[in-house]
């Protein structure tokens, strides 16, 4: 009965840690998810911002180009085209360059919140450890009290 209860409880133990454990897990993987998502996003607008910059290259040369040319109404024309693309494409850098900042910080805080999680979670697990540890040998002092108190009963049953 005693063997039976000490299984019991073992086995509740066992079932609270991995409970636990499969809890961080968890956790610990939607975090991983957004932090690879924001990795990815990030990635996409480099790309972007470098595709960019080189259509920017592109229409400062091209304005370059065209303000050296002779027919002064037919390059105006082109040349406020090209301003204003230059202008279209700062401000969409300016735009990536803005999101890119914010998903660095947003996985910087992704990573350390996975970081927390994990500290916060190999503690709570170290804490349970410890219990299991403690309850365990508190289960064999009493059961060698018990022990110890049966063969008492019994040797005062037989001088009787």
């Amino acid at each position: 009965n005693k063997e039976l209860e000490k299984d019991r409880e073992s086995l509740r133990l066992e079932v609270y840690r991995l409970n636990v454990s499969d809890d961080s897990k968890q956790q610990g993987s939607e975090l991983s998810e957004k932090l690879k998502l924001s990795g990815q996003e990030n990635a996409a607008m480099r790309a972007e911002l470098e595709e960019l910059r080189k259509r920017l290259e592109m229409a400062d040369l091209m304005l370059q180009q065209y303000s050296s040319q002779s027919d002064p109404s037919t390059a105006n024309q082109q040349v406020q085209m090209l301003l204003e693309e230059k202008q279209h494409l700062e401000a969409h850098t300016h735009q990536l360059l803005e999101s890119i900042a914010q998903l660095q910080t947003e996985r910087d805080r992704y990573a350390q919140q996975i970081q927390e999680e994990g500290r916060i979670w190999k503690d709570k697990t170290e804490q349970l450890l410890t219990q299991v540890k403690l309850v365990a040998e508190e289960r064999d002092s009493n059961i060698s009290r018990v022990g110890e108190l049966e063969s008492q009963v019994a040797e005062l049953k037989n001088a009787a």
